[in-house]
């Protein structure tokens, strides 16, 4: 598996001109984003499964209203994606994670992961670290109803 995670990292890394991109030989590779903020990709054997990860506020987090803000914000946050917010236990910082698969050996599909992990990193990265309160939208556009049918779920009764 290994050498599969080093072709895609390598492929990735020709397209956007970081040749030898891999990870190291404790199966992480660190990369260094855009002020101050940096992402920690793990290879997980037990699972076979990247862990994606960045630190977004480097200054502990004890708000509670933040805490709630964020944690409300898992649910709608990612859009199916799979990432959450967590805290760090140690130092109670706060972080972005994503456990993304590789069952489709694809270095498209791990780039663009990786590219929406990245960009929304550096929005919440910039949204925490402002004086501004954190003010979430639960504005929802109103769902579309649709009579339940088990031909359109695809089940049979």
């Amino acid at each position: 598996m290994h050498q599969l995670l080093d072709e895609l990292f390598n492929e990735i890394g020709r397209r956007i001109g970081l040749d030898g991109l891999s990870l190291n030989e404790d199966n992480t590779l660190l990369l260094g984003l855009e002020h101050e903020l940096f992402m920690n990709v793990q290879w997980r054997d037990s699972t076979q499964t990247l862990l994606f990860n960045a630190v977004l506020c480097t200054q502990p987090c004890s708000d509670l209203e933040k805490l709630q803000a964020l944690m409300q914000t898992n649910c709608v946050l990612t859009h199916g994606h799979g990432m959450s917010f967590n805290l760090d236990p140690a130092t109670d910082h706060i972080n972005l994670s994503q456990v993304v698969s590789i069952a489709d050996k694809s270095s498209f599909t791990l780039q663009e992961k990786l590219d929406l992990f990245i960009s929304t990193s550096a929005a919440w990265h910039e949204r925490l670290n402002s004086t501004a309160p954190l003010q979430m939208d639960w504005q929802h556009s109103t769902p579309v109803i649709a009579e339940p049918s088990f031909e359109t779920l695809g089940m049979r009764v």
